[in-house]
């Protein structure tokens, strides 16, 4: 690791930036259900690949469980900005590429280290529902920290779509429509790092001095 530690020395100050938030990405990943362990820490290949182009350096993650990694997988990409993360995420979506991703399956996180406007995530949403595949895109700034650590953010567990406890969640607030519980964007940052999806459901626990207070929103576009 001497070797990786001297590579460091001369990275970029974005390569900088994506260390310090690497700690901070591997947690939103697990959080969103997929095995971090082979990224637990930085190899002397990652540490030269950033420093070389940091814009060329994207990785991949498996579902938890998925041995044989075949199931649903999460590629991050990081870039300068959200167009051109899109257009990387373009030449993995097609069936040539030897690494394909699966619409319908697959996620996609987009690392940003240049500007991200309202306009940007929008727009992101707008490719993502166009191609079928879950993207998000968070600024790299958003996550040298854990968001979710803040003793002000309430705990969030995402529901998935079209279970059993879907069905009971929605029964038990007597809802036929999941459109009638109060919204959360797929703009807002939580729903981002999330990586929730259209329509799906969320579990806020929100605590406070008086205890702790559950509701349900969905996620919608907005």
């Amino acid at each position: 690791m001497a070797v990786a530690r001297e590579r460091s020395l001369t990275m970029s100050h974005d390569a900088h930036m994506y260390l310090r938030a690497r700690n901070t990405l591997m947690e939103i990943l697990e959080m969103r259900g997929f095995d971090v362990s082979p990224l637990t820490a930085e190899s002397p290949e990652e540490i030269g690949s950033m420093s070389e182009d940091l814009t060329k350096y994207y990785m991949t993650v498996y579902e938890e469980g998925d041995t044989r990694r075949e199931g649903r997988k999460c590629r991050i990409f990081l870039a300068k900005s959200p167009q051109k993360a899109m257009a990387e995420a373009d030449a993995h979506l097609d069936e040539a590429h030897p690494e394909v991703l699966i619409p319908g399956t697959d996620e996609l996180l987009f690392v940003i280290f240049g500007p991200l406007s309202d306009t940007a995530i929008r727009n992101v949403i707008r490719w993502s529902r166009k191609n079928k595949i879950q993207a998000d895109a968070v600024q790299i700034q958003n996550i040298l920290f854990n968001p979710f650590h803040h003793e002000l953010v309430p705990e969030y567990t995402p529901i998935g779509i079209d279970t059993e406890e879907e069905r009971e969640i929605l029964e038990s607030v007597s809802i036929r429509k999941k459109r009638q519980l109060p919204v959360i964007h797929s703009s807002d940052i939580i729903a981002r790092l999330l990586g929730l999806q259209k329509e799906q459901l969320v579990i806020v626990n929100n605590r406070g001095p008086s205890g702790t207070n559950r509701f349900v929103r969905v996620c919608l576009d907005g």
